[in-house]
């Protein structure tokens, strides 16, 4: 009731419903990626390469049956997700950080402990990422080279699989794109276009160095390669060296 005895029939804003500037402008955002995706597949089709161009097209992935089914799959796993993260945001758990739990850099923010939702996407993960690498090791009839390729693969598609690669699952990327109201995730989008182009991963600024200035070079010669690796063997500069080489694996 308010003081002229009339019901206050004012409602209370909602905090967690956008505003109006808020919706236009993520669909702003939402509609920059779409065009850096269309001119990256205009780009790749005018090349001709097809398949890549293929990623970001909808109808050719309509057409496709498995596409279908993926979808189908997909639609249920995004309803029960949202179920989840509705359920949890509707209560307010009992929840204590684990401060026992091994440390990990991945999960250095303190989201992963302190929030309930992340805590447990962290703790699930860890327990099947373990289990799936526990049960590599424990494999019967293998023997110890076929093993070690097994759990090598096994730990590469674990590392690939972690939640902290996900923008949806990690808590910094989610709270870094709120920040930047969206502008961080379309800058990773750009670079992700970019090294696919490129096909080549990024790590550094391409421009960051010059030959002669920054960075050296030195003759050498490939004297072991594989399906996996080239062994590059670069010619000394000076008249003494070490027995055992250095071998530099970059990344």
């Amino acid at each position: 009731m308010s003081d002229t005895g009339k019901d206050d029939t004012t409602e209370t804003p909602n905090p967690f419903m956008p505003s109006p500037d808020d919706l236009q402008h993520w669909a702003s955002v939402m509609g920059r990626a779409q065009q850096m995706m269309f001119e990256y597949a205009l780009g790749q089709a005018n090349e001709g390469n097809s398949a890549a161009a293929s990623l970001f097209d909808p109808a050719s992935w309509l057409q496709n049956p498995t596409t279908q089914l993926w979808a189908e799959q997909s639609s249920k796993m995004w309803e029960q997700g949202v179920a989840f993260w509705t359920s949890l945001a509707t209560v307010q758990p009992s929840f204590t950080p684990d401060a026992d739990a091994p440390k990990d850099k991945r999960f250095a923010d303190p989201d992963w402990t302190t929030n309930p939702a992340f805590a447990l996407i962290r703790q699930t993960y860890g327990l099947l990422a373990e289990q799936l690498l526990t049960t590599t090791r424990t494999m019967q009839g293998l023997d110890e080279h076929a093993r070690a390729k097994m759990e090598f693969a096994a730990k590469n598609m674990t590392d690939a699989l972690s939640p902290s690669n996900l923008a949806l699952t990690n808590p910094e990327v989610i709270k870094r794109a709120v920040e930047t109201r969206g502008e961080s995730l379309l800058k990773g989008l750009k670079h992700m276009l970019s090294d696919l182009s490129r096909g080549q991963l990024s790590h550094v600024d391409p421009d960051a160095f010059e030959v002669g200035v920054n960075i050296a070079m030195t003759p050498g010669k490939v004297i072991h390669e594989t399906d996996l690796y080239q062994l590059i063997h670069y010619a000394p500069t000076t008249k003494q060296v070490f027995t055992v080489p250095l071998v530099i694996f970059p990344p």
